[in-house]
């Protein structure tokens, strides 16, 4: 591949589900086989220079240059992917990866809303089927009609990237448009319905505890802030943007993060001015958003920078 030689444009991949996808419980869900990762992390270390946060750090403050290439791996959401799948080939390989797990789910083992739309969407083949049973379950908790009528008009006429715009208004719905009683009711009927199983029983082995957070950092690895409850903080009040992040924090600090410098990922990769101004309040180091391509390096957009989306990322032979 072209080497670069411009040592502030550095490569940062995204990742979330890692795991043998066929053989789980969910074998529609939308991740990366582990087989194409072990692939994938031959080619990075082959062709990149694996760089730490620590390194991010002392670029930006003006007291270390980074080598040509340099790649950092991220991965977001703390699944239990990141210990049973991913951090036994990275220490083979010797390399390291930051890691942004989400407080809350691992703290209280609660399911997300986004991970349990995850999780119902790869157990149906049928998107318009889903959408509207979903439809039907909102009428039945009480949702006026009126506002379907209008999360359809904002949404279903659009095309998307990933994915299909029935499957983008289910993720929303899950996500922010149902409200946060009717959500719950509505999610738990589901999965007892589909998958059989509660949503606190769901998360018990879907996230990263304690002891494996801390087991991350003992092996090497690094962990940031990706928010207390996973909100979409450009949504929020500045107070409530403020306590979000002052949580994840004591999160942090509870797990044993040195809290100098520390990083940021913005869940759905939303944020606003308030955002900017809370983090700069709070000492942070640098942030990530989730729109693809290089990352460029500079203390003016310290709080913007860039990652590749693993899937959007061409890899060479496979």
């Amino acid at each position: 591949m072209e080497k670069k030689n411009n040592d502030n444009n550095i490569t940062v991949f995204m990742y979330h589900y890692v795991r043998k996808i066929k053989e789980s419980k969910f074998p529609f869900i939308k991740g990366i086989e582990f087989n194409i990762f072990l692939k994938q992390l031959d080619f990075i270390k082959d062709n990149f220079n694996i760089i730490t946060p620590f390194d991010i750090t002392a670029y930006l403050n003006c007291q270390r240059k980074l080598p040509n290439n340099s790649c950092m791996l991220t991965f977001d959401d703390g699944f239990k992917d990141n210990v049973d799948f991913v951090l036994p080939e990275l220490l083979k390989r010797k390399m390291t990866g930051l890691f942004f797990p989400n407080a809350k789910a691992c703290l209280n083992n609660d399911l997300l809303d986004v991970h349990a739309a995850h999780l119902i969407l790869s157990s149906y083949n049928n998107d318009k089927l889903l959408l509207d049973q979903l439809f039907k379950l909102c009428i039945d908790q009480g949702i006026n009609s009126k506002n379907i009528l209008l999360w359809k008009k904002i949404t279903l006429n659009k095309v998307y990237k990933y994915d299909s715009a029935e499957r983008v208004l289910i993720k929303r719905m899950f996500q922010y448009l149902i409200p946060l009683k009717e959500r719950t009711n509505i999610i738990n009927q589901i999965l007892k319905k589909k998958i059989g199983i509660s949503a606190k029983d769901l998360a018990k082995n879907f996230y990263l505890n304690l002891e494996n957070l801390k087991y991350l950092l003992d092996s090497g690895m690094f962990i940031g802030s990706h928010g207390y409850n996973h909100n979409w903080l450009g949504q929020l009040s500045y107070e409530q943007q403020k306590n979000e992040i002052n949580e994840s924090l004591k999160f942090l600090k509870k797990i044993g993060v040195p809290l100098k410098d520390w990083v940021m990922c913005y869940p759905y990769g939303d944020y606003n001015n308030d955002t900017i101004k809370i983090l700069e309040d709070f000492k942070c180091g640098y942030a990530f958003i989730d729109s693809g391509g290089t990352t460029i390096l500079n203390k003016k957009n310290r709080y913007h920078l860039n990652r590749y989306d693993i899937k959007d990322f061409k890899f060479k032979n496979f």
